[in-house]
């Protein structure tokens, strides 16, 4: 997925600037880029007293991408620096620790001129946020601090004509946790003694379909449709600290008050199957510049001591890209995620809302062009 990040059969905003034939050659490296803005997959979540802001799925914003008769099998490098800055919340109690700045990217193998493999680091965006406020029971009002995440992406890609066929693994790992220590929730602690599991990982298959650009409508405009399956492994060990009561009850393999146990808490399920869909737009305002407005919905995050995955009503991202060079690329966009109230992490009618401000730039290295 991404590329973006989920999610995603190529997921994100990939290539996000590739809506014309002028763009296409383009469009390989905005990948990466575009890819930031709209990370892979549902992405894994804090706990409901951390929530961390979901990513988003869906296919490539383009599928237009240049093909060569002589394909190079040296790697193409995409380096992505990345600013964020969170777009809704109410204190600024809620960004201790916050970090702005990042560096993802994407290394590329091609293989054929229409098939390669991938690996994606993305960073930054709805991963790197507090939420909005969250008004609980009783009309109390929560203030989620921020966490930040990591997400990292295999995949290969498979393009025939205006189809892509993406396969992959993501995994969401958790470096930041509001400044609580390791045995609190963060991932660093060694899998699977996290108290609070805030890994993501799953595999996914995609489908995407990227109209021709149409010159007779907006100046070569062209739409992308994406569907992605999803597959996470319900872990049946999630750690969780015994208390007295446990121990009594003989609960969660608890021998002692204060230590790690474990617990079930859906034997029945071995295995969650979701589904993403997505419609983007691109939109060339310049040659070398291009609007592109996506929307996805459907799965959204599975965090393994929930009971269920959690979805998206909607998940939109309105991105500018700048194209100045072959090599060098800058976007700018706004993202607005908005979950379905389904009961977790908060209680109905209250949900996630996050969203994000995010500024990034590709520098784009094909080996294949410097070393013949």
């Amino acid at each position: 997925m991404l590329e973006a990040l989920h999610t995603n059969a190529i997921r994100g905003m990939r290539s996000a600037v590739a809506t014309a034939a002028a763009v296409a050659v383009f469009a390989g490296f905005a990948a990466a880029a575009s890819a930031q803005a709209q990370p892979p997959g549902p992405g894994a979540t804090p706990a409901p007293t951390t929530a961390t802001p979901p990513t988003s799925q869906g296919g490539s914003t383009s599928g237009v991408t240049a093909k060569s008769n002589n394909v190079g099998h040296l790697p193409v490098i995409d380096i992505v620096p990345f600013f964020t800055n969170p777009a809704y919340y109410h204190s600024t109690a809620q960004l201790k620790g916050y970090q702005n700045f990042d560096v993802g990217g994407t290394v590329k193998i091609p293989v054929t001129s229409n098939f390669s493999l991938s690996f994606d680091r993305v960073v930054g965006g709805t991963i790197d946020q507090p939420l909005d406020r969250v008004l609980g029971p009783g009309a109390a009002v929560t203030y989620p601090g921020n966490t930040r995440d990591v997400i990292l992406v295999y995949r290969g890609d498979l393009q025939i004509k205006q189809f892509t066929v993406e396969v992959g693994d993501s995994f969401r790992h958790r470096v930041w946790n509001n400044g609580t220590v390791l045995n609190a929730g963060i991932s660093a602690q060694p899998y699977p003694y996290t108290v609070s599991s805030t890994e993501h990982h799953y595999g996914y298959l995609g489908l995407t379909y990227a109209t021709k650009p149409d010159p007779n409508f907006l100046g070569g405009t062209n739409f992308v449709f994406n569907i992605t399956g999803e597959a996470q492994n319900v872990d049946h060990h999630v750690a969780i600290v015994c208390t007295a009561a446990m121990v009594t009850a003989g609960e969660n393999s608890c021998t002692r008050a204060g230590a790690v146990g474990y617990h079930d808490e859906n034997p029945s399920t071995d295995r969650w199957y979701e589904t993403a869909q997505s419609v983007a737009v691109n939109i060339p305002l310049r040659p070398t510049t291009t609007l592109t407005v996506k929307d996805t919905w459907g799965a959204l995050n599975f965090y393994e001591n929930q009971p269920f995955p959690w979805r998206w009503s909607g998940a939109v991202t309105e991105q500018i890209t700048k194209r100045f060079t072959p090599w060098f690329s800058v976007s700018m966009n706004h993202q607005d995620y908005h979950e379905v109230p389904q009961g977790q992490p908060f209680v109905s009618p209250n949900a996630i809302h996050v969203g994000a401000y995010n500024v990034f730039a590709d520098f784009h290295v094909d080996l294949n062009q410097m070393i013949r």
